[in-house]
């Protein structure tokens, strides 16, 4: 149970630390703030589901699957987020910089299947899980559809 708090706390820190990142892409490119903000405030809302998945796990309703259960996928995921942070705020970074970027962490987050170390067998619980896989694949399509539209731009 400890090590199932560890992973789920990692992951409401994931998604804040995106909430963060976004946040400084709209300070840094104001022309699309409102799509930066847009993203920061959904990415504040899967931290809250997250936090909320701690309280359930208190009530024994989550395990973990052992093969997926590694600490180190979810500290790696973050120390890059962290690092793109730190670039983001100490660099330049043009609008397509920043939609590549914010297009590689959704997908990665994708690909690398982040959220099926948790198994359930709370129908409420399953919902909140795929509303979180779901918002973050669109997430990823929403920033490929302007990633392609600025990328038009600039040609």
């Amino acid at each position: 149970m400890e090590y199932a708090r560890r992973v789920l706390h990692l992951i409401a820190t994931i998604e804040d630390t995106l909430s963060q990142l976004y946040r400084i892409y709209a300070e840094r490119l104001p022309a699309h703030a409102t799509f930066w903000l847009r993203l920061a405030k959904d990415e504040l809302k899967h931290k809250d589901w997250a936090e909320d998945l701690v309280e359930i796990d208190a009530q024994g309703l989550l395990t973990l699957s052992a093969h997926r259960a590694a600490s180190e996928l979810y500290d790696e995921y973050l120390n890059f987020l962290l690092d793109t942070v730190q670039h983001a705020q100490h660099g330049q970074q043009s609008s397509l910089d920043a939609l590549a970027t914010a297009h590689l962490i959704e997908t990665t987050y994708i690909e690398r299947n982040l959220l099926s170390v948790i198994r359930t067998d709370s129908e409420g619980v399953q919902r909140v899980l795929d509303a979180l896989g779901k918002s973050t694949e669109r997430h990823a399509a929403i920033i490929a559809k302007e990633l392609a539209r600025v990328r038009a731009l600039a040609d």
